[in-house]
């Protein structure tokens, strides 16, 4: 039975959850520190960071194959540590690693793992899933026999033998061609449209800034996570400003509250950094200097520089959350 309080707007309900494992030594590493996370039904959420950041930990903890430490995770309501199953049963995980099975054919494995969830036959979508994933035709082969998109295809076959109200991807796309990939997401955005909250992790930094509606930052383990929605996150972006006058200008202390501010080519080039709110009065002031302007640009902010600014600024960005930016 869901919790009382269940809001059903939530999918994913994470509250002040640790993960620690023993070091060399006995010494004691923290792998996730207090993350507290509420993603929405029906969302599409990347969860981004550098490698070892804690991002396949946290899938796991919510897949059931890694233990907390401490901390709350409820999945649709339900609690992972005393409704394990329920929690399970709302959830279907494609991990990174190509771990299948290699005696059975590739219906009889999808037919295995409904009966896991305790499908009866006749509720079974095993043909569905493998037409929709163009499996069908290499249902009687083995794993051992197929190719290696073939096998990325297969993982999300066996998350999705249960019909999970969430679908956890970790790294699908990694090896994996043009035109396969391109097919997973199209099918991503279908399973979206149908209400399914999707979770990922990608480095195609592209990809995430397409598919995903909130982002979820994982910088280290002794660092709590970051969540944002798209809209929050490009409200607190910056934008690149780029001017390019015709003869040298001298700047007052009026763009002192940008960032970045630099002036190159013996003054005759110009770039800031200004948030969206900004961008106006920036164009106004330089709009006002006395000298003639050839060129001005102004681009927002790729996922990937914002990424970047996060995880690679020499700045210490951890105090304030609108500092990363």
């Amino acid at each position: 039975m869901q919790s009382q309080n269940f809001d059903d707007r939530v999918a994913i309900q994470i509250s002040s959850l640790c993960k620690k494992y023993k070091g060399e030594g006995g010494r004691c590493v923290d792998a996730l520190t207090d993350v507290n996370i509420e993603i929405l039904k029906g969302s599409c959420c990347a969860i981004l960071g550098p490698n070892g950041a804690g991002k396949s930990t946290l899938i796991n903890i919510l897949a059931g194959s890694v233990v907390k430490t401490s901390g709350s995770v409820k999945i649709f309501g339900f609690d992972i540590d005393t409704q394990t199953f329920a929690a399970k049963r709302m959830i279907g995980v494609v991990p990174q690693e190509l771990n299948l099975d290699v005696f059975f054919s590739v219906r009889e494995l999808l037919e295995i793992y409904a009966g896991y969830y305790g499908i009866k036959s006749g509720d079974r979508k095993t043909d569905h899933i493998l037409q929709v994933l163009d499996l069908y035709d290499k249902k009687n082969s083995t794993a051992r026999q197929l190719s290696g998109g073939m096998k990325r295809r297969l993982l999300v076959a066996k998350a999705l033998v249960h019909s999970p109200k969430i679908l956890v991807l970790d790294e699908p796309t990694a090896g994996v061609d043009v035109e396969l990939r391109e097919k997973l997401w199209k099918y991503v955005r279908q399973l979206k449209s149908q209400g399914v909250t999707v979770l990922l992790t990608t480095h195609y930094l592209y990809e995430a800034q397409e598919l995903c509606d909130s982002f979820i930052f994982i910088k280290d383990g002794c660092t709590p996570a970051t969540h944002y929605t798209k809209e929050e996150l490009w409200k607190l972006s910056c934008s690149e400003a780029t001017v390019r006058f015709d003869s040298p200008v001298t700047l007052d202390g009026t763009l002192s509250s940008y960032k970045n501010i630099c002036l190159k080519d013996d003054g005759k080039l110009l770039t800031a950094e200004c948030s969206r709110s900004e961008v106006t009065s920036f164009i106004k002031y330089i709009s006002s200097l006395d000298v003639n302007i050839e060129s001005i640009e102004i681009n927002s902010m790729s996922l990937e520089n914002i990424f970047k600014k996060i995880f690679f600024s020499k700045k210490d960005t951890t105090d304030k959350k609108d500092r990363f930016f």
